[in-house]
């Protein structure tokens, strides 16, 4: 923070182009964390990457799969840029022993086929992700339905409460999709269960408050016996 905050009047002249070179070191470095990430995504692709790596480019008579495989197994193990190393990795391959085109690649011409490929697979990861994307598994389409239908019917709800409130119908349910008239239909027939077990419970008070006024009157008329095992609460229809 300090060179950032100081250095445009303590080195003056040379500013700019020391904070050039440093914007610059600071991109080349962000690629080379953005490429190796990218090259690893993809190496997980397969068990066996140095075996079984495919593209959608399959390569050219120059620079054959086998060769690629070979190329970017090395750069995954010895990070993106350091072309010296990926260079003699290669050169020591068993399987390119007796291939003079690898054998006499320049880290020029190894970082130039690499970014081409790097290039290749990023578009290939970008169409995986959205094919994957669009199949999701049933369970979860199916979550995502009854959700949407969940958020229908609070709407409509909230929309039958105002007309209602203003001595008018509610409104018709038949156009909201299959899964709102699903959501919609069951809390209708939860509402009818509940003011079922309501209606239920006032007769039983009903009968109750019956009895006890009959009790009580028995009572004040002096009566010899009075029935207090009438008195309780049953469900209607027992």
């Amino acid at each position: 923070q300090a060179f950032w905050a100081f250095g445009p009047t303590e080195l003056k002249k040379e500013w700019e182009r020391i904070s050039g070179t440093i914007e610059r070191g600071e991109k080349k470095i962000a690629k080379q964390r953005k490429l190796s990430n990218l090259l690893t995504k993809f190496i997980q692709k397969f068990d066996n990457a140095r075996d079984e790596m495919t593209f959608a480019n399959k390569g050219t008579t120059h620079f054959a799969q086998e060769q690629d495989r070979a190329l970017l197994c090395a750069v995954e193990k010895h990070g993106y840029g350091n072309w010296d190393l990926v260079r003699e990795e290669i050169r020591n391959d068993p399987r390119l022993k007796f291939q003079h085109s690898v054998q006499g690649m320049s880290v020029q011409a190894i970082a130039k086929r690499c970014d081409y490929r790097m290039r290749q697979m990023e578009r290939e990861l970008e169409v995986r992700e959205k094919s994957i994307k669009n199949k999701r598994p049933p369970t979860v389409v199916a979550a995502l339905r009854a959700i949407e239908g969940i958020k229908e019917v609070e709407i409509w709800e909230a929309r039958a409460r105002d007309l209602l409130l203003d001595c008018k119908q509610a409104p018709p349910y038949n156009m909201m999709s299959t899964e709102g008239r699903q959501v919609l239909l069951e809390r209708i027939k939860e509402q009818d269960l509940g003011v079922y077990r309501l209606r239920e419970i006032e007769v039983q008070t009903q009968r109750a408050l019956k009895v006890a006024e009959e009790t009580k009157q028995s009572i004040y008329d002096g009566a010899q016996y009075v029935n207090y095992s009438s008195i309780g609460l049953r469900p209607t229809g027992a």
